[in-house]
């Protein structure tokens, strides 16, 4: 695949953290409605033409995704694939084995001094050639099912209503969704690089479901980061009900890749990610710079 730009991939920010760009990643900052504009020049920001900026509490990265579909997408339409990250979760284009756990622990300093070379556009238009979506590697054997784990963690009220407006709006995707809130496997963090028109199928069928849910929800009762936040929570999980209808659907290629969580290793080194989600597996690989260790709950 020749790049010429159909191919954008938007890192999305929060806070202050190394702007990683190039012909391909397009740094975007969430929530600029309500926070001030990051330092670091080159990044877009999701408070322009038609958006939601001012909803980041509750939709989270969301209100980047609302953007780059109303806004973006309009302008660029030679566009063929369409991606997400995080400012300290990115994809590894380069390593074609795939490890045994989502994301890799790996030092910023490292990372920086080899984005540019790790990701240009011929690496990965290469990596995404041929294939529909590009995922980072699924987390599995989950002690609870999703979920009795996000209820464990979140207003059920939330997710029942995503339940309802799925089986009442959009029937045929019930077996999907019974198979996958009773699993115990999931794709994490809304991180993706799709074919454009399966993303502006994602979007539409996603944004209903959030619209929907503040028609008859008093969100402004939420006091607490993941009760606020709760909707963006549901979403990331029902990204896997989409997927998995739309991947039966249309027999979709998936490929899925190693990630990157990136940290200061220098200083700290954060409660990894997945330990949050009661893994069976008392300990979680991870390589930190090619050396293994183990960390456990």
């Amino acid at each position: 695949m020749n790049n010429n730009q159909k191919i954008v991939i938007f890192p999305i920010y929060f806070k202050q953290a190394p702007i990683f760009q190039n012909e391909i990643f397009k740094p975007i900052q969430a929530g600029c409605a309500l926070n001030k504009i990051l330092s670091g020049g080159g990044i877009l920001t999701d408070n322009t033409g038609n958006n939601i900026s001012s909803k980041n509490p509750y939709y989270g990265e969301l209100t980047a995704t609302y953007w780059v579909w109303k806004n973006y997408l309009k302008e660029n339409p030679n566009i063929e694939y369409i991606g997400f990250c995080h400012y300290r979760r990115f994809f590894d284009f380069i390593n074609k084995k795939v490890e045994p756990y989502s994301f890799k622990l790996t030092d910023y300093k490292f990372f920086t001094k080899n984005f540019l070379k790790n990701n240009t556009p011929e690496i990965i238009a290469k990596a995404i050639d041929g294939n529909d979506i590009i995922l980072s590697r699924h987390i599995s054997n989950l002690k609870l099912t999703i979920y009795e784990q996000y209820i464990s963690e979140h207003p059920k009220e939330i997710i029942d209503k995503f339940i309802e407006i799925v089986k009442t709006n959009y029937p045929e995707y019930n077996n999907c969704m019974n198979d996958f809130l009773n699993g115990h496997e999931m794709y994490l963090a809304l991180n993706f690089v799709m074919r454009k028109d399966l993303f502006i199928n994602w979007c539409d069928w996603i944004f209903n479901i959030l619209f929907e849910i503040e028609k008859t929800t008093d969100l402004t009762k939420y006091k607490t980061y993941n009760e606020i936040r709760s909707q963006a929570f549901a979403a990331e999980r029902f990204f896997n009900v989409w997927l998995k209808y739309n991947i039966e659907k249309y027999n979709l290629k998936i490929k899925e890749t190693n990630a990157y969580l990136l940290e200061d290793l220098n200083t700290k080194v954060y409660p990894f990610l997945l330990g949050k989600l009661q893994i069976d597996n008392k300990r979680i690989m991870l390589n930190i710079l090619g050396i293994k260790i183990f960390h456990w709950r």
